[in-house]
């Protein structure tokens, strides 16, 4: 096996001290040292620029330097290189201050032989070759996190031109269709006794695509107003904005069998105007999909600890499904629900239930646009907080969400 091959520069003046540092590193059975000896600091610079080393073994005091500037000055010409500096018994002060400018080690000169001197040269070796991985690693790492930010800058500012732009469009979007839909119920109202048959149902079909067309600029306007709220945090009752929700729910449709159940005074801190936007789309979806239950039920609520232990599962069982859950722990931080016991869904298409226009449902089976779970989704995280679901396809389904 060959031997390892490790050449030093050392730097001393005094013949018997670098005889028996020579010696010492003679005759080694893993480790071949190639020891190339100098007296003066100019003629150090000479090999340095003729030769390439692995160390440097340097005595501060020299014939044509002294002291520290000794090491400042080959450190100069040898910074890429380990440097181990040899004290004599009244200087050791001096060599300590040499490692705090950057030299590897020191030795006194009466310990600088056998086991003790290979092993100070290795560790010197080793440590430098770490230090340069560090410094190499630091600029890469410092490098990634400047492109990062510069990345991320750049897709704030297309994140906000992309809001404005949606907003806007919405806006500017809705103005002709309200004409439209202005100008086709006048024609219903005031013509409608000179249009046949195939007349009347034309224009319906105009009214009603109308009224889906407003509906959805409604609801990317509210997509896009959620970016753009000021977080103004307060302690907000969920239970009483629920109550609320319900309420005007039960009015739009007095017929139905509807069974609500509100967990009592479950306050938060979060933006009350943002939260009772999200909870009017989770409530209405299940008020929705609910719609062909004879007894529907709606149930509003928070886990309790023993729940959570029971549920704890779920995450997991989403994660697979749903990039929106990670695997860290989530025990410490009340969960809320909204369940229903309505149509439910297909868990293997759970990933796309908070992307925009994306329907697990038919319009023939229920109307909707698909944006009002992208619009949870965005009201939860600016609360810091983590959405996600469960369901059983013509059980019902539960929706989950966090908050900060």
């Amino acid at each position: 096996m060959s031997q390892e091959l490790i050449k030093v520069l050392l730097v001393e003046d005094n013949p018997g001290d670098a005889f028996l540092i020579q010696e010492s590193l003679k005759k080694r059975r893993k480790t071949q040292f190639k020891v190339t000896q100098v007296e003066r600091l100019k003629d150090a610079f000479s090999c340095l620029e003729s030769d390439q080393f692995d160390l440097v073994l340097l005595d501060l005091f020299l014939l044509d330097s002294q002291g520290l500037n000794t090491f400042t000055e080959i450190s100069l010409k040898a910074n890429h290189l380990p440097i181990v500096v040899l004290t004599g018994l009244n200087d050791e002060e001096m060599a300590i201050q040499a490692v705090r400018l950057g030299a590897q080690d020191y030795l006194k000169k009466e310990l600088a032989m056998g086991e003790v001197l290979i092993y100070s040269l290795c560790y010197a070796i080793e440590r430098k070759r770490t230090q340069e991985q560090l410094k190499q690693q630091k600029i890469q790492l410092e490098t990634t996190n400047a492109e990062l930010q510069k990345r991320t800058k750049q897709l704030e500012i297309l994140n906000d031109e992309l809001e404005t732009f949606s907003y806007t469009v919405s806006h500017d979007l809705r103005s002709p269709l309200l004409s439209i839909d202005g100008f086709s119920f006048f024609l219903e109202k005031e013509f409608s006794e000179q249009l046949n048959t195939q007349g009347k149902s034309y224009l319906k079909r105009i009214r009603q695509a109308v009224s889906r067309m407003d509906k959805l600029i409604i609801n990317l306007l509210e997509l896009s107003r959620v970016q753009q709220i000021e977080m103004c945090i307060t302690e907000v009752n969920l239970s009483e904005i629920v109550k609320t929700i319900f309420k005007e729910l039960k009015q739009q449709d007095t017929q139905r069998k509807v069974e609500f159940k509100i967990a009592p005074n479950i306050t938060v801190q979060g933006n009350k105007q943002l939260l009772k936007i999200a909870l009017e789309n989770l409530i209405s979806n299940a008020w929705k999909y609910t719609a062909q239950e004879e007894v529907a039920t709606i149930e509003f609520g928070v886990l309790s600890t023993s729940e959570q232990n029971i549920d704890s599962h779920l995450e997991i069982e989403q994660n697979q499904l749903n990039s929106e859950i990670d695997l860290s722990p989530i025990l410490p931080t009340p969960i809320y629900f909204v369940r229903d016991n309505g149509v439910g869904f297909d868990m293997y298409q759970a990933d796309k239930l908070f992307t925009p226009f994306q329907r697990l449902h038919s319009s023939g089976e229920f109307p909707g646009t698909g944006i009002g779970l992208a619009t949870v989704q965005r009201i939860i995280h600016r609360h810091q907080g983590k959405i996600w679901a469960k369901s059983t396809q013509g059980k019902g389904a539960t929706f989950y969400f966090t908050l900060s």
